[in-house]
């Protein structure tokens, strides 16, 4: 299974879209949908599962019984692009993404193939041997862009022999 780690503001959504933003409705739940149709490219291109890593994921969760307001909203639009959230990472704590991430990694049941990370801000996923994974998008200049969008899908198609060496780099 090939699984992206999903951050959601600023990457399917920016500074430049909030401000293209008046619908009051639009500002609850502020979802570029060029973004998200750029998360299905890269989806449809490599089979990878959704996990959230972003602050999003407080509202979202597997059981529907237990998803709030906005987590119903964004299973709702990623609905309508066919796509599903798959799981999302513990929450360890702030600004440790790194390692929230590397828990979900050593605690899924699935076999992982490749991972690759949209996110805007630097965690440090160098010092935490992830650099090689992270793709990372614009806060300001509209969230994910095409670019990155086929940055990532050549991420997922480089040769596992990169990600199999990671694996003894912990």
């Amino acid at each position: 299974m090939n699984v992206l780690f999903l951050d959601i503001d600023g990457v399917l959504n920016s500074e430049e879209y909030y401000r293209s933003l008046t619908d009051k409705n639009l500002r609850d739940i502020p979802i570029d949908r060029t973004c998200l149709a750029r998360v299905k490219h890269i989806v449809d291109e490599t089979e990878a599962a959704i996990v959230l890593t972003s602050s999003w994921r407080d509202s979202w969760d597997k059981d529907p019984e237990m998803l709030r307001r906005e987590g119903r909203t964004l299973n709702g639009l990623f609905k309508e692009y066919g796509l599903a959230i798959y799981d999302k990472t513990p929450v360890a704590h702030e600004g440790r993404r790194p390692v929230e991430i590397r828990q979900w990694l050593d605690n899924c049941n699935e076999k992982i193939g490749r991972f690759v990370i949209l996110d805007d801000y630097d965690f440090n996923w160098k010092r935490h041997r992830m650099f090689r994974h992270w793709v990372r998008t614009d806060y300001e200049k509209g969230g994910l862009s095409d670019d990155q969008a086929e940055k990532a899908i050549l991420l997922f198609r480089k040769s596992s022999f990169y990600f199999f060496m990671e694996r003894f780099e912990k």
